[in-house]
């Protein structure tokens, strides 16, 4: 079964979850000084919400998201408040919604520098299939380059950007769509 696939900012539900990811963004270089030794690393934080129309109470907890790459790789929310700067206090923590109540908190993730980010991932349990992905394209990650944007192309089904190795064609990673390259974006073109 494949993940379902949804917009920032909707509400969404996954077994018992009714959850979204705002838009709330910030990617940042940190001191990491939890290694030995200390080094830079990336610190990508999203601002999440939980809400319980149920009758019954309802744990959430900081392990239920992730990120995922481009090529597949998924990274586990951070515990360590240094990667959430000024959001520390505003960190997603454990606990328990009662019915009619909402949740809302920052969510970070450490990441390779250079690794390009596809989804924010929401699971309901450690054991279940039933995921949620959220398109992180929709949340402005792709970095700048000299002042300037580079040209990418996004999977018109999944919103994945898409390797580009010079041919008319190129596969999409994530959900497996065969999608056209405009000639522009073709080498030799």
């Amino acid at each position: 079964m494949k993940p379902k696939i949804e917009d920032l900012g909707e509400w969404v539900t996954v077994d018992d979850y009714t959850v979204r990811v705002e838009s709330g963004l910030k990617d940042a270089v940190i001191h990491d000084t939890g290694v030995r030794p200390p080094e830079d690393v990336r610190s990508v934080r999203v601002l999440v919400a939980y809400d319980n129309p149920s009758r019954q109470p309802l744990k959430f907890r900081l392990g239920q998201w992730q990120l995922v790459d481009v090529e597949g790789f998924a990274y586990d929310a951070e515990l360590r408040d240094q990667f959430y700067g000024d959001d520390a206090r505003m960190k997603l923590r454990e606990g328990v919604l009662d019915p009619g109540q909402q949740a809302r908190g920052w969510v970070a993730f450490k990441v390779p520098e250079k690794a390009q980010p596809a989804y924010i991932r929401f699971r309901a349990d450690y054991v279940t299939r039933n995921v949620v992905n959220v398109r992180v394209s929709q949340l402005g990650l792709e970095r700048e380059t000299d002042g300037q944007k580079p040209e990418a192309l996004r999977c018109p089904g999944c919103g994945a950007p898409l390797p580009m190795d010079g041919g008319a064609t190129t596969l999409c990673a994530y959900c497996g769509s065969m999608v056209v390259v405009p000639k522009k974006l073709r080498k030799g073109e």
